[in-house]
């Protein structure tokens, strides 16, 4: 006996200059009108159809639309019924018309954005709400906390944005200039040594990957910190009690339980865009490969700039929702398409934002002239889980312990 599998469509429908004053307000409408058309519809009750959201944009080149997320039932994705037309193509002639257009075909459901796209405001939340914190993440899959304050901060009176230079304006706002200072120094000894010990290494162009020091595309770079080091000590007491009630919270955990890695991630004049990515994929509690679940989330990051960032510099862009869908691997172009990302640019020195580790995103070219975008970066995760992908397993200072001490000595 053959059996249909589920496939998932998105589809396009444009809308006439007439019909944007008859339907400025009618995605509700709209979508009724749809269900009505399937059930009329023979083709469409054999393929099962079920429309899961309707959403609004303005596209490029189809100008204002419609655009239509549906579930179907299928044996052959690409059989021919006898007009020689798939399901995909059946689904659009007999919804959309000969104006409509397919633009994603997938096994199963895609997360699409709201009319119009995402608002920035969503995904806002005030330092210290670790219930909204959580929500949020839980919910999209990312949250921007904004304007918080370190440690030593807490005490003081004046912590106000000054919005000549877009820093923190209190006395601990040090903290991001020292951190730069020391991060150079890393930066400086790790390029100095991949330079003088492994010549075939072309910095900023060749892939590598060193267990604390790794290539992130053209240009891009992480930095994995040392736990015994002074930064790793400065960074995580200045700044991790921002966070560490909402990061406990949602991986459901006490501190003393939790796995923490800090790294900078540093993006030269030049480097290019990142293609989308996850850090991490879908498990179940204990480690084993299982069905997604936002309620069992094993590791979360925090990005913390220490420059403001802008359009010019570069920031990461962000899938909303795609954490909670396991099938996205090849679709996550889509998401541009489907104008159904947030960017994670106007931030400051002083503000942070927590995504989860199957959060799609990708790193934004930097195309300054001469600003380097630093972003240092706190993972956490539960204890069964341990990073082995995203660095390697040898030592840049393998082969010349002497250098290994200076590093020390740098970082104590």
């Amino acid at each position: 006996m053959t059996t249909a599998r589920a496939g998932f469509l998105v589809m396009a429908i444009p809308i006439s200059r007439e019909d944007v004053i008859l339907l400025s307000a009618s995605i509700d409408s709209f979508h009724s009108d749809l269900e009505q058309k399937v059930r009329s519809n023979p083709t469409l009750c054999q393929l099962r159809v079920r429309i899961q959201e309707v959403t609004r944009l303005v596209d490029d080149d189809m100008g204002e639309c419609f655009v239509v997320g549906m579930c179907f039932d299928a044996v052959d994705y690409e059989a021919e019924d006898s007009d020689g037309r798939t399901p995909a193509e059946v689904l659009v002639q007999e919804l959309g018309g000969s104006t409509a257009e397919a633009w994603v075909t997938s096994a199963g459901p895609i997360p699409l954005a709201p009319p119009y796209g995402w608002k920035r405001d969503t995904f806002v939340r005030k330092p210290n709400d670790t219930k909204s914190i959580c929500d949020c993440l839980r919910e999209y899959g990312l949250v921007i906390v904004q304007h918080a304050k370190t440690e030593n901060s807490n005490n003081q009176q004046h912590n106000e944005r000054d919005n000549t230079n877009g820093t923190v304006t209190d006395d601990n706002s040090l903290i991001y200039q020292e951190a730069k200072i020391q991060l150079k120094q890393h930066v400086d000894l790790l390029e100095q040594t991949v330079c003088e010990h492994y010549p075939h290494i072309e910095l900023g162009k060749s892939a590598f990957g060193f267990e604390e020091y790794t290539h992130r595309g053209l240009g891009r770079f992480e930095v994995l910190f040392d736990p015994v080091s002074s930064l790793y000590q400065l960074l995580r007491e200045r700044l991790e009690p921002q966070w560490i009630d909402s990061v406990c919270q949602y991986l459901q955990s006490d501190r003393a339980s939790l796995r923490l890695n800090i790294s900078c991630v540093y993006s030269r004049p030049g480097a290019t865009d990142q293609d989308w990515h996850t850090d991490g994929g879908h498990y179940s509690h204990g480690g084993k490969v299982g069905e997604p679940s936002e309620h069992q989330p094993y590791a979360v990051c925090i990005f913390v700039p220490l420059i403001p960032l802008t359009a010019e510099t570069g920031f990461t862009r962000f899938w909303p929702k795609s954490h909670l869908y396991p099938n996205l691997l090849g679709l996550a172009r889509a998401a541009d398409t489907l104008q159904a990302t947030i960017d994670g640019v106007n931030m400051q020195c002083g503000d942070f934002l927590m995504y989860g580790y199957t959060t799609w995103h990708k790193g934004v070219r930097n195309s300054s002239s001469d600003v380097e975008r630093p972003i240092v970066q706190f993972l956490y995760s539960c204890e069964w889980y341990k990073e082995r992908k995203n660095y390697g397993t040898k030592s840049v200072f393998d082969t010349v312990p002497s250098v290994e001490m200076k590093l020390t000595t740098i970082a104590s």
